[in-house]
């Protein structure tokens, strides 16, 4: 922050202001409430706690919100948002204009979401429409996949005939990410382990196919860790990929981790898992905070949430979810939102919500036992939240 003003200092007293207020409205809106019948008073009572939690709850949101960005301040540390420039102009600044990357993923050219980001009510549109030169689609398990894949020049492969072939790292996104999570990352994995590297959208995320719950039976639910196992190994089947190193970050970890366990007890055939790296993993399998969860499950809460989720709320989610917010360029930013605008994004999101602990924590020591021989690596980052 460059100043005071520009510390969450107005959105903090906004918030006592706006909470001050809202108990005194409600306080008198239930006195003069004219109720025809004497069981009717919690009526008003209810008004008036939920209003009291929800203006309270906002304070104590707000409170350290400007604590945080007040320390910033006084480190030095660059403005948290920074909206402006594009994420190419960041990496030039940052003296990283050899630093190669892919396209970054959901994206068409003849669409400028950048224009439409306040048109909340502008149509979902199927997902093909947003892809690149780069993107591809395969049906693993009865969904259609999302995927991008990178191979080594063949003059590479031709030069180091002497080695055995590298296995193949396959990219496994967190929760709320995608292809172009690994955008950065996927050709330096070419070029430096001159391997095939494939990521792809989890069903849910992405540009990948969002079916109907009606569409499947319970024990298929494509949106299950479990039946995501089973894509992983159809998509490596159909991609001719027998030994792979899986990498997931987040939740994505989990999942990657119940594919080599797999792998490892025989579940598969004809797909190796060679090695496991797991990015801040989150081993909790529920990928969606319980109040969200409640809140899907109701036909106004999700109503309230959709346009919600694609204007502000996801901006603010996106910005907390960062810890150096000078990243989170405009092309960044429309990277994670443009997914928002595919056909049953919203479904897919209450399909993922009402997963519940698919993986009881009383069994990760038995699956960490079961990849004690497995080459695997655990990568976290000082400030992530794990």
């Amino acid at each position: 922050c460059g100043s005071n003003s520009n510390c969450q200092k107005p959105y903090l007293y906004t918030a006592y202001g706006v909470g001050v207020l809202s108990l005194v409205f409600i306080f008198f809106k239930a006195i003069k409430f004219d109720y025809d019948d004497d069981d009717e008073t919690w009526v008003a009572v209810l008004m008036f706690l939920t209003t009291a939690i929800g203006s309270i709850a906002h304070v104590l949101v707000a409170q350290p919100m400007y604590a945080a960005a007040k320390k910033r301040r006084k480190a030095q540390i660059t403005p948290r948002y920074r909206y402006s420039g594009s994420e190419k102009d960041w990496l030039v600044e940052q003296n990283q204009v050899g630093y190669s990357t892919i396209s970054g993923g959901p994206r068409n050219s003849s669409t400028n979401w950048s224009d439409t980001d306040s048109d909340d009510e502008s149509p979902d549109m199927p997902g093909k429409v947003f892809t690149d030169v780069e993107s591809k689609f395969m049906v693993c398990e009865g969904v259609e996949i999302h995927y991008k894949m990178l191979e080594p020049l063949t003059e590479e492969l031709a030069s180091d005939t002497s080695r055995v072939s590298p296995p193949a790292v396959i990219l496994v996104h967190g929760f709320g990410g995608g292809v172009f999570s690994w955008r950065h990352l996927m050709l330096q994995l070419v070029r430096r382990c001159n391997c095939i590297v494939v990521a792809f959208d989890r069903p849910g995320f992405g540009l990948t196919e969002r079916p109907y719950r009606h569409s499947f039976p319970d024990a298929n639910n494509p949106y299950a860790l479990h039946s995501q196992v089973k894509m992983i190994f159809s998509l490596c089947k159909q991609l001719s990929l027998e030994r792979i190193v899986l990498i997931g970050h987040a939740d994505g970890a989990l999942l990657s981790m119940l594919t080599a366990v797999a792998a490892i007890e025989g579940e598969v055939t004809g797909v190796k898992v060679a090695g496991l790296a797991m990015i801040a993993p989150n081993m909790s399998s529920e990928m969606v905070p319980t109040s969200t969860r409640l809140l899907l499950q109701t036909k106004l809460g999700r109503q309230m949430l959709r346009p919600l989720l694609r204007s502000e709320i996801g901006e603010v989610a996106l910005r907390r979810a960062w810890h150096d917010s000078t990243k989170l360029s405009r092309d960044v930013l429309e990277l994670y939102k443009t997914p928002l605008r595919v056909e049953g994004w919203d479904r897919a999101l209450y399909e993922v919500a009402r997963l519940k602990g698919e993986v009881e924590a009383a069994k990760l020591p038995q699956m960490f036992a079961v990849i004690a021989g497995l080459p695997t690596v655990f990568l976290a980052g000082e400030f992530d939240r794990v």
